[in-house]
């Protein structure tokens, strides 16, 4: 029997309709503005809440957001995050906020990008207490054990997220913020900044795609897919062209010329021309020349110099 005292770790994710249903309805579900958009970057970048809401102007520096250690919930480090394009639109749609704001306002702004009251930030408690107050309006579904996502939960939800990015399972723990634990901890100081902005790009894709309403796995199939296709095409076009230099050759010693070529890959065919001097030319031993009887007669098409065919059989067999 499961002591009832035992504290037990919570695992409420938000699926893909809930991410889309709380990132499209959030602004206009009747919460605050300000409140609605200080939820946002905790889905974008996974810090906690409250560290969230309390961000202020002077932790910005471009695309860099650092929290200071003193403001850290449960770490005595800075943090630096990296902002994508997302997160920065969220900031900067606040700051607009705010402006609007400030001629209704009679105490002056603190700075705080989150400023839901006058003079200081929105908390992590009036956050939960927004969410749970508008389940209806934003979809939550009741999942149990778990009940209806709190705002905690987004982190959990990009952790998650991070995991379907391929994103390393320690780079996902720093990116959330959490810190290295044992001996590592000790030894290795690397910050692993470059790979902590690759994984919060990464995640910004796929979340730009579950709020479309799209299937990301799907969509990244299919850009993988057309990577794929693209290299393979750039890899032929490479191998038509290094051949330029041996067609030129071919073409003073021949004088035979032919229009088009098949090059056969598997199951793939690429029928590329290439034009020299308005005349395309390649080498008969080594590619497949359509036509080249008719040519080397003079047929139409072909090229200027009229040979009999046992002389083009010759050329065809060098």
């Amino acid at each position: 029997m499961r002591d009832p005292l035992r504290q037990v770790a919570r695992g409420r994710i938000l699926d893909h309709e809930e991410i889309c249903s709380f990132w499209t309805s959030a602004e206009t579900c009747g919460m605050h503005r300000l409140t609605a958009l200080a939820l946002k970057p905790v889905l974008a970048t996974g810090q906690r809440p409250g560290e969230v809401a309390g961000m202020h102007l002077s932790e910005i520096d471009g695309a860099l957001w650092t929290i200071p250690a003193a403001r850290r919930g449960k770490t005595d480090t800075a943090l630096t995050v990296h902002l994508t394009t997302t997160a920065l639109a969220v900031i900067e749609a606040a700051k607009a906020e705010l402006v609007r704001l400030k001629d209704r306002r009679t105490v002056k702004s603190t700075g705080h990008i989150f400023e839901a009251w006058p003079g200081k930030p929105v908390n992590n408690s009036a956050l939960a207490r927004a969410v749970a107050r508008m389940v209806g309006t934003l979809r939550a579904k009741d999942v149990p054990p778990w009940g209806r996502w709190t705002p905690h939960d987004l982190r959990r939800t990009i952790c998650t997220g991070l995991s379907a990015c391929r994103v390393r399972p320690d780079i996902a723990e720093m990116v959330i913020g959490h810190t290295k634990k044992g001996i590592a901890a000790t030894y290795d100081r690397h910050g692993f900044e470059a790979e902590r902005r690759a994984a919060l790009v990464a995640w910004e894709t796929r979340l730009v795609q579950i709020v479309a309403g799209n299937d990301p796995e799907r969509a990244e199939w299919d850009n993988w897919s057309g990577w794929r296709r693209a290299d393979e095409a750039r890899a032929l076009q490479n191998e038509v062209s290094d051949m330029s230099f041996i067609v030129r050759n071919w073409r003073d010693s021949t004088g035979c010329s032919a229009r088009s070529v098949s090059i056969s890959r598997g199951q793939r065919t690429l029928r590329k021309n290439i034009q020299t001097n308005t005349k395309s030319f390649f080498p008969l031993q080594t590619l497949q020349v359509d036509g080249c009887h008719s040519r080397c007669l003079g047929g139409p098409g072909g090229c200027q110099k009229k040979t009999n065919k046992a002389s083009c059989h010759q050329q065809r067999e060098r």
